[in-house]
């Protein structure tokens, strides 16, 4: 249970660095600011449009995102 533990705290720090490195930038950690989503198979075959980011409604921002996860 410790590699596993280790793991779970290094994949968490991880994503906490994102969120700050993010949150410096003002962008959303989701889209990386750019306020949509492509599917991979997209890159190759155009057929499929890219979706507006649920997370920070498709602006790109940080603060959208965080008024989006506000839990209260």
């Amino acid at each position: 249970m410790g590699l596993l533990n280790t793991y779970n705290e290094w994949k968490n720090s991880r994503y906490q660095r994102h969120i700050s490195l993010m949150k410096d930038q003002n962008k959303c950690p989701e889209c990386f600011g750019r306020g949509y989503h492509v599917f991979s198979a997209n890159e190759f075959l155009y057929t499929i449009p890219p979706y507006d980011c649920y997370e920070c409604n498709g602006t790109g921002t940080f603060t959208e995102w965080t008024n989006s996860n506000d839990p209260t």
